[in-house]
């Protein structure tokens, strides 16, 4: 287990679970919101969090900034955390990358699943996107597989997670696909698809009589 998980998230995983040989059971809902085929029809976009990614359109829910998609390949979330400062020249930039990927898998822990288990095996490994910091964390359960990457952009953190369940964890290159298609969308796009996004839906003027 790597070291540089803190104790404090690893005691919250632990505590939580009842049963250390307890197969994952994931919390019922109606329907699946597509497939990450339908991805190739056109991916998500988000314009409000400047990102774009290869997940379906049509997202299964919305949380405090987080979308979530229950697909049959896997649970996805994508989300991020906003600071005052540039996260980016803190010294403990890593560290900072690293308690938001614990965090997004200890929400899989307490949303998604019926009942939380243990997280015996924790690695995470630094990672470089587009010159810009970021750090990637596994968690094997029993009988399931959670993956977050958390990326630091100047003064936001975006966190990208996935829990595979029993037979989906065969998608795990799939997967780190779908995170390696996350794109941060420039400012001066991401201003003018929300210009033109008003355009369309401010009304004609009346005729001036």
């Amino acid at each position: 287990m790597n070291r540089g998980v803190t104790r404090l998230a690893l005691t919250a995983i632990l505590v939580c679970a009842a049963n250390t040989a307890q197969a994952q059971t994931v919390r019922p809902y109606n329907s699946t919101m597509g497939t990450l085929s339908d991805a190739h029809r056109g991916s998500f976009s988000s314009i409000e969090g400047r990102y774009t990614i290869a997940l379906p359109k049509g997202i299964g829910g919305f949380s405090e900034g987080t979308f979530q998609w229950r697909l049959p390949e896997g649970y996805f979330t994508v989300g991020y955390m906003d600071s005052d400062e540039d996260l980016e020249i803190s010294r403990d930039v890593m560290a900072r990358a690293l308690r938001q990927a614990e965090a997004a898998i200890l929400d899989f822990n307490r949303w998604l699943l019926v009942m939380p288990v243990p997280t015996p095996q924790l690695s995470h490994k630094s990672l470089k996107f587009d010159g810009h910091p970021a750090v990637e964390l596994r968690a094997q359960m029993p009988d399931g597989l959670a993956i977050a990457r958390s990326i630091v952009f100047k003064k936001r953190i975006y966190s990208l997670a996935v829990m595979l369940v029993s037979d989906q964890q065969k998608n795990a290159v799939r997967a780190i696909e779908v995170f390696d298609s996350f794109r941060i969308t420039p400012n001066e796009e991401a201003d003018a698809i929300m210009k033109k996004r008003i355009a369309d839906a401010t009304p004609a003027s009346l005729p001036q009589e």
